[in-house]
């Protein structure tokens, strides 16, 4: 063999070496790899499991308030529906009960809708004072509907206009103004 031929061979045989090594070394590389994953499952394997299970579990409370919530407000509605219907059959006193306890919920779509229903309840039986109480409730009521608290002012001051005096009516609505939120 000549020079020329020595220089050629030993070039393969020295990249067949540097693959081997290669494949050794990153074999090595995986292996120390596999072990630091299990000393990291080892020291955290258990946080990852309960942080999981307090995710899954939260999403299902929350899910079960959300269920339990729009089942009340479907109840909620029933109960006002019923007593439409009792005031519409003349069942006054069934209605008004109903409504009172429907109001109590405040915050809900019907409370405020209730107490409109109290109040003209209590108009068919010339209960103007009894009206015009509730409507001021709605009225000084900072979290009720705009409209519903500008409908309870117009209301109130048109079941007592005849018997107010102007500069009353005027004053109890400065102070609803400045006391609501509106």
């Amino acid at each position: 063999m000549c020079s020329s031929d020595l220089g050629k061979a030993k070039p393969s045989e020295k990249s067949d070496e540097d693959v081997e090594l290669e494949g050794f070394m990153s074999e090595i590389e995986a292996d120390l790899r596999e072990d630091e994953l299990k000393k990291i499952w080892q020291r955290h394997g258990k946080t990852v499991f309960a942080v999981g299970a307090i995710l899954i579990l939260v999403a299902l409370g929350v899910q079960f308030w959300r269920q339990h919530a729009a089942e009340q407000r479907l109840e909620l509605a029933a109960r006002y529906e019923q007593a439409m219907t009792d005031a519409a059959a003349g069942k006054d006193e069934d209605a008004a009960a109903i409504f009172a306890d429907v109001a109590k919920h405040k915050g809900e779509g019907y409370a405020t809708l209730a107490q409109l229903e109290r109040a003209t309840l209590l108009l068919r039986k010339q209960d103007i004072n009894g009206a015009v109480a509730i409507y001021r409730e709605i009225g000084a009521d900072g979290s009720v509907d705009r409209a519903f608290h500008d409908l309870a002012i117009v209301l109130e001051v048109l079941h007592t206009l005849d018997t107010a005096e102007p500069k009353v009516l005027e004053a109890d609505r400065k102070s609803t103004r400045l006391n609501s939120s509106h």
